[in-house]
């Protein structure tokens, strides 16, 4: 037992375990969209920031949450993402409105952007140079497989438990590795103490906020005006000035001896480390686009939308169209006025097949 604890290689297996876990659920939602629908009477817009609301705080706090690793050890902050994370998802599977859905997925966002930078530190120090590579690449192809495996998995799952077992089955998966972070994985800590760049913190949180939801958004706005004056490429463009105002300020605490910069720019020095981050960054673009609406599920009226079906160009145009009706709560409404039924399954029962059903005035 005691060589099982001082192996790497036990520590690499519990890492992978979290990592496949949080990166699961990025894409593992997506074809239990028209279960959540049904379930929970959510609106198109509630469903679609079922999915933004990890993507957005994930995306949002991974720097600040790699600073406190350094500070607080990646062990400790490994296993609290894991708590957060399995708190979470157990939230998920007792929402019974969207809103609580939403909250809950916020929340798992929380918690795998606490996890997931914890992993490449730990690496570092576990293994010796000439091994790293082979270690990433193992690293690199479990992220892969997660982001792929999760509409198969999350399919089985929706089709034969529901769609709540798509978040509770990662109850017993985080208990466990929880259990196995704290058993298997050292507590490395660093060799001298590390600051926290609160205004650091603040301007990368608030630039990366801005151009995340711009981009999640901004299809649903047609990229214009969100509210009096404030329009999408005003939220964009905003983000974008307080990140470079970061990178500067930034580049400003690397000049100074004890700086303490959240981005060390040195590191990028490093040709090997630098192709590695284009390669994730490559990754977690390709991992997460599946997010965006054009590979949503595109409500056809008079159709029952028990399965997703992928949105093609002029689908695609439609998906960000569909407006929530506060009004009456009998249906959807569209820009152009018209009302689509609320429940087009029950539409279709009523119809021979092939026939057109007119959306009510």
């Amino acid at each position: 037992m005691t060589n099982v604890r001082n192996h790497p290689m036990a520590a690499l297996s519990v890492l992978v375990l979290g990592l496949f876990m949080t990166l699961l659920d990025l894409t593992i939602v997506n074809v239990a969209i028209p279960s959540i629908l049904d379930g929970l009477h959510a609106s198109l817009d509630q469903v679609l920031w079922v999915l933004n609301a990890y993507s957005l705080l994930y995306a949002v706090l991974l720097i600040t949450s790699a600073r406190l690793g350094d500070i607080h050890g990646p062990r400790k902050m490994f296993a609290i993402g894991v708590v957060i994370f399995t708190v979470a998802s157990a939230f998920s599977g007792l929402a019974q409105d969207p809103t609580q859905l939403i909250l809950a997925r916020g929340l798992q966002g929380l918690g795998s952007a606490v996890l997931a930078p914890q992993g490449l530190p730990l690496m570092m120090s576990l293994f010796p140079v000439e091994k790293r590579g082979g270690v990433f690449a193992i690293y690199g192809v479990i992220a892969g497989l997660a982001v792929i495996a999760g509409p198969t998995v999350g399919g089985y799952l929706v089709s034969h438990f529901g769609w709540r077992s798509i978040f509770t089955v990662n109850i017993p998966i985080g208990v466990i590795t929880f259990a196995l972070a704290l058993l298997l994985i050292p507590d490395l800590r660093p060799g001298r103490k590390h600051r926290l760049d609160i205004f650091g913190v603040a301007l990368a949180t608030a630039g990366l906020l801005g151009v995340i939801y711009g981009l999640i958004e901004g299809q649903r706005y047609d990229w214009g005006v969100v509210t009096g004056f404030i329009t999408i490429p005003e939220i964009i463009g905003a983000g974008l000035v307080l990140f470079a105002v970061f990178l500067y300020h930034q580049a400003r605490r690397n000049r100074q001896k004890d700086g303490e910069p959240l981005l060390p720019f040195e590191v990028f020095k490093d040709r090997n480390f630098t192709l590695m981050t284009l390669v994730m960054a490559a990754m977690g673009f390709a991992g997460s686009h599946p997010q965006r609406p054009r590979y949503g599920v595109h409500l056809d009226p008079g159709v029952h939308h028990r399965y997703p079906r992928p949105a093609g160009p002029s689908r695609r145009r439609g998906l960000g169209r569909h407006q929530h009706d506060p009004g009456d709560g009998r249906g959807v409404r569209q820009r152009s006025g018209r009302r689509l039924p609320a429940e087009p399954h029950r539409a279709r029962a009523s119809r021979p097949r092939g026939r057109r059903v007119e959306p009510a005035a």
